[in-house]
């Protein structure tokens, strides 16, 4: 079963948006990040190995 991940990363987030979803501004985003005590949990592959998109931003614990 694949499962997702959740990081704090900031260079691991950036990789990860930039090569699945697209470009993202940088600095502005990442200062709202950090302000909102946010962590990114993603997904790289489904179940069946294929590309995942699945990702959202939760409250760190």
């Amino acid at each position: 079963m694949s499962s997702a991940r959740q990081t704090v990363d900031h260079d691991e987030m950036r990789r990860w948006i930039e090569e699945t979803l697209g470009p993202i501004e940088g600095e502005a985003f990442f200062r709202t990040f950090e302000r909102s005590n946010l962590a990114f949990l993603h997904q790289d592959k489904t179940e069946d190995g294929k590309l995942s998109r699945f990702s959202k931003f939760v409250s760190r614990s």
